[in-house]
């Protein structure tokens, strides 16, 4: 009896070369083609794993990633009149959510914490979002969530989902030799955190410096447990979001320096208790001495 998880994958394959084909040929593809070549390349290796050591009938986490990105693809296809090949992955995608191992968090609500909200502010300092967007992007990750299409943060109390969403950009710019005359400086707190101490934060106006575009969102999410125990008002869902991050590099940015020894300090500080290592603060220092928040 055949491998109903390499059928798949064979299926997934000639739908992901139709639609890299399409792709290559859109000038606003560019972000939907990496992912669609970066999925074909894990395919490829995920299949030659099974023909070679064999594999469990249901697939693993590859399938429930493959079938999320497969539906952010499929809907940039319909948008553009591709009508066909977003059928097509939608077919694989639901073949692939069927397929896809029993996944713990199959029943999980994500709520929107009322940290997050501060971001839907004028004069927020990082990745501004309207409400519309807030909800739109609480539906999408608690879909994503309920698939198994997340991953594991850098504590056991955090979960990351990662959409496209072109429409947002990020809250940075790079500091260049022609624009670092611009650059501003404020001390400053997060909203709702007065009892944290102030610091100092490089920016630059957004009339004078525009944010550079994302290559994707990701969005941070605290359970409730943990919520609860920072007495941060939680929703009562399983996981709230507490942080929306556009961001560009194909990659996230790292966190502040500020942040990093903010969360070592712990939940009196309005930390997450989460140390940081030398090589995280010198990685920190060096991105942010070269970028500065759009304001």
């Amino acid at each position: 009896m055949s491998n109903p998880v390499l059928k798949n994958i064979d299926e997934s394959l000639k739908a992901l070369e139709e639609t890299i084909k399409s792709l290559k040929n859109d000038p606003h593809g560019r972000v939907l083609l990496r992912d669609a070549e970066i999925m074909k390349q894990r395919l490829l290796k995920t299949k030659e794993d099974i023909e070679s050591r064999g594999a469990p009938e249901k697939p693993s986490t590859i399938g429930v990633h493959l079938a999320a990105t497969l539906d952010e693809i499929a809907d940039k296809l319909e948008s553009k009149g591709l009508l066909k090949e977003a059928r097509d992955l939608d077919v694989i995608s639901n073949t692939l959510e069927v397929l896809a191992a029993e996944n713990p968090d199959a029943k999980a609500t994500v709520g929107i914490n009322e940290f997050v909200k501060r971001q839907t502010k004028p004069d927020f300092a990082g990745t501004k979002v309207t409400p519309a967007q807030l909800e739109s992007i609480r539906k999408r990750a608690e879909q994503n969530i309920k698939r198994g299409a997340s991953t594991q943060g850098s504590q056991p109390f955090i979960k990351y989902v990662t959409i496209h969403e072109p429409s947002i950009t990020v809250g940075y710019a790079r500091v260049t030799p022609e624009n670092e005359h611009l650059l501003k400086s404020r001390t400053t707190k997060r909203e709702g955190r007065e009892f944290e101490e102030a610091f100092e934060q490089r920016y630059f106006d957004k009339k004078d410096v525009k944010p550079m575009p994302s290559d994707h969102v990701l969005v941070v999410m605290f359970t409730r447990e943990q919520l609860e125990s920072e007495k941060s008002n939680p929703t009562g869902a399983d996981y709230d979001i507490i942080s929306i991050n556009a961001e560009g590099y194909g990659k996230s940015a790292p966190r502040t320096p500020e942040t990093l020894m903010r969360n070592a300090k712990g939940p009196e500080s309005g930390g997450s208790g989460e140390k940081y290592t030398p090589d995280m603060m010198t990685e920190s220092k060096r991105f942010w001495e070269n970028h500065a928040m759009v304001l």
